[in-house]
């Protein structure tokens, strides 16, 4: 529990400072899946960063942290319009 709240707070507390954005550009689409209702990893934390790599944001609505386990069929619409 304590390291799940250290990990909580950094978290909280990052601001992007120091990372790398040149490196995490990739060739090809990029996207960037986000559920509306995370509260971990706010709406706005996750635009940014988004933009920052130049990938398209695509938000689940009604999703929360869990992407895979609470709309497993939406993140698969988005991974197959990727890659298929």
């Amino acid at each position: 529990m304590e390291g799940y709240a250290k990990c909580c707070t950094a978290y909280a507390r990052f601001t992007g400072e120091g990372i790398n954005w040149e490196r995490l550009r990739v060739s090809g689409e990029k996207v960037v899946i986000a559920g509306s209702e995370d509260k971990s990893a706010p709406l706005n934390i996750i635009s940014k960063t988004a933009e920052r790599i130049q990938a398209r944001l695509v938000v689940l609505e009604g999703v929360g942290h869990w992407l895979v386990m609470e709309d497993l069929e939406g993140v698969e619409r988005v991974v197959e319009g990727v890659f298929c």
